[in-house]
């Protein structure tokens, strides 16, 4: 009451005093008059920080040190795990050749010993040379007490369960500005083709890169898809080229397909407007869009923004092992009022074995980084909530195959025999769309439609009959009565 407050308030504990009605009840909160420590968190402090430090000293002074950055990244690191991706089978297997005495020797260092200290020169000239080590007792017995040693590490899976890998910092900035620029005659291009059509009234030239279309799409709504029609298809300029065949990045594709490269058909620039939702690409499988023919093919892609690429503007998100089980889960189109196909959450986590609480990744990129993905993980382009324009590239490599790559198109080949061509077919690859814009302009279609059409809606069921559907089989029905 109202009466004893003035003792609780003028005791060297109180804290807080508030009024609770209008009948003098109040309450009044002190401190504990002790408080006990019975807790070491300092230890806990200790030991977290640690752990973190013990991870840098393992990558800086032990693998940095006897593995080239071209054979090894590292994937995802924890305080107390640590995800990297090889050029080789094994650890052992990458390392440096000159280097070998010295990585045996100091292995017991960082993992557990494979031998005990009156062998270890033993176990070091025998690993050095190739030959099989055969442990004595002691060696074992060493062993097994060292797997129980905080501060060593183990290896606890080997495999290909990420299905993708990030590479910060992978181009130089000059490669990838002379993609922007490239971008920068692309939108040019569509800008101008809109203007002579009486489409737009502005072109908009003083806009900046990241503006500019979305500025034009103030004036004729969803302008970005014509970039993917054949009349108005963003032109594959030199900087594309240089980057799709860029000689580090068929180094890395080599490890993964061999010394046989060719582009995949399917490349894209593509647009992220701010606050468009028709540029929300939902969960899919690339394998999905493909025909039957080309299952159990791998086709890598490498996602490349041209900006630092966060959650805000719309970066990627992937499935850590959706590829695993080597399906194709059920996908259902087309998502919302766009040409994409879906893949519903449920379908991926009971057909891909996957646990989404866990497994999503999103993959935040500064500019000059990459992120490869194989064709069966799945994957998802998020909503561009801030004010500027996110363009990307995605581009796609495969073994040269009779099936094409893509409905009839073929690739383009890059490296035959671990060598990259001196001269790639640019122009014949480039003709197949020659071709598209004719057959485009015999079926008397509009060009400036902002539509998209592909075989691949016939390929799964369809749940939303957009105007993208309707057309694609109203196309198809045509092409059969003229035959």
């Amino acid at each position: 009451m109202g009466r004893d407050v003035g003792k609780l308030v003028n005791s060297r504990l109180f804290r807080t005093c508030t009024p609770l009605d209008h009948n003098d009840l109040f309450e009044v909160e002190n401190a504990k008059s002790k408080v006990r420590w019975n807790l070491p968190l300092q230890i806990g402090f200790f030991v977290y920080q640690y752990a973190k430090l013990r991870m840098l000293q393992f990558h800086y002074d032990f693998v940095d040190k006897f593995v080239s950055r071209d054979d090894y990244q590292l994937c995802e690191m924890d305080t107390d795990s640590l995800y990297m991706a090889l050029s080789g089978n094994s650890l052992e297997e990458v390392v440096k050749t000159h280097l070998l005495q010295r990585f045996y020797r100091e292995y017991p260092q960082w993992f557990p010993a494979r031998s005990c200290d009156a062998h270890h020169e033993e176990f070091v000239s025998a690993c050095s040379r190739g030959e099989a080590w055969n442990p004595r007792p002691c060696c074992k017995e060493r062993s097994t007490f060292d797997k129980r040693t905080p501060g060593l590490f183990k290896i606890e899976i080997v495999g290909d369960g990420m299905g993708f890998l990030t590479v910060p910092n992978f181009f130089y900035k000059d490669e990838l500005d002379a993609c922007r620029r490239d971008v920068g005659k692309c939108v040019e291009d569509l800008a101008q083709a809109l203007f002579k059509a009486g489409k737009i009234k502005d072109l908009h030239e003083d806009a900046g890169l990241f503006e500019r279309l979305t500025l034009i799409e103030r004036e004729y709504a969803d302008a970005n898809v014509l970039l993917h029609r054949p009349r108005t298809k963003h032109y594959l300029y030199e900087g594309f080229r240089n980057l799709w065949a860029n000689e580090r990045l068929l180094n890395l594709i080599e490890q993964l397909l061999g010394p046989n490269i060719m582009g995949n058909p399917v490349w894209n620039l593509r647009p992220k407007v701010p606050s468009n939702e028709s540029l929300v690409i939902p969960w899919h499988q690339d394998a999905a869009y493909t025909g039957n023919e080309l299952y159990g093919l791998l086709v890598p892609t490498a996602w490349i923004p041209l900006l630092d690429a966060t959650k805000e503007n719309g970066c990627l998100e992937v499935v850590r092992g959706g590829h695993r089980t080597g399906r194709v889960a059920r996908h259902i189109g087309c998502y919302k009022d766009t040409w994409y196909l879906s893949l519903p959450e449920d379908e991926m986590e009971q057909v891909l074995e996957v646990d989404l609480n866990k497994d999503k990744v999103l993959c935040e990129l500064s500019y000059g980084s990459l992120v490869i993905f194989n064709n069966m993980v799945p994957h998802r382009g998020l909503e561009n909530t801030s004010n500027s324009i996110r363009w990307s590239m995605d581009l796609r490599w495969m073994v040269p195959s009779e099936a094409g790559g893509w409905y009839g198109k073929t690739g383009v080949l890059m490296r035959s025999g671990g060598q990259t061509l001196p001269k790639i077919d640019w122009d014949g690859f480039l003709q197949q769309n020659e071709e598209d814009k004719k057959k485009e302009e015999r079926e008397g279609l509009d060009m400036f439609e902002p539509i998209f059409t592909s075989p691949y809606f016939e390929r799964w069921q369809i749940t939303n009959y957009n105007k993208h559907v309707q057309k694609y089989f109203e196309q198809k029905k045509k092409s059969q009565l003229a035959l």
